[in-house]
């Protein structure tokens, strides 16, 4: 497959907003067009984005070497029309699809089942801290979000010390 690139992604919902994850940072251009970016129509036929702004994101991940932190999180927001990326913002309802990408790539340490897994995140776009926690997969409890069809199991936040303007 020549002229071809292999990257291994994930799409994932966290609270309102769907992105694509990824483990490193490809080329802007090819994250624009795995999204589906640009499309003068803003629909994003042509990908996997969802032709609005909450389901047009991108999250890079990767272990951190911080000592504070367990994996870095640099958020990209796509344009739907232009096919550019906005590194400069973030994007807190994807910070719990963060913990649980990093669990599911095996970036953290494996848990009991028992227990709920933190994960220390550096929002690296913004210069901040956040832990997010990933329930126990033996938890049952299941909340609903306003506009956003049937349920699921919560993972909070903590923003610790963010930075805003």
């Amino acid at each position: 497959m020549a002229g071809r690139t292999v990257a291994r992604g994930c799409l994932i919902r966290g609270g309102t907003s769907k992105g694509l994850f990824l483990r490193e940072r490809l080329p802007d251009a090819l994250i624009c067009r795995l999204l589906g970016s640009p499309d003068r129509t803003g629909m994003q036929l042509d990908g996997i984005g969802g032709g609005i702004s909450s389901t047009s994101k991108v999250a890079i991940v990767t272990p951190s070497e911080r000592s504070d932190s367990d994996v870095d999180y640099l958020f990209g927001q796509v344009c739907t029309r232009s096919g550019e990326i906005d590194w400069d913002g973030s994007c807190g309802n994807l910070a719990a699809g963060v913990a649980l990408y990093a669990v599911h790539e095996r970036m953290m340490p494996p848990a009991p089942a028992e227990t709920r897994t933190p994960v220390r995140i550096w929002q690296a776009n913004a210069g901040y801290r956040m832990v997010a926690t990933v329930p126990s997969p033996l938890e049952r409890e299941l909340v609903q979000i306003p506009g956003v069809p049937g349920a699921g199991t919560p993972i909070p936040v903590e923003l610790l010390q963010p930075r805003f303007g």
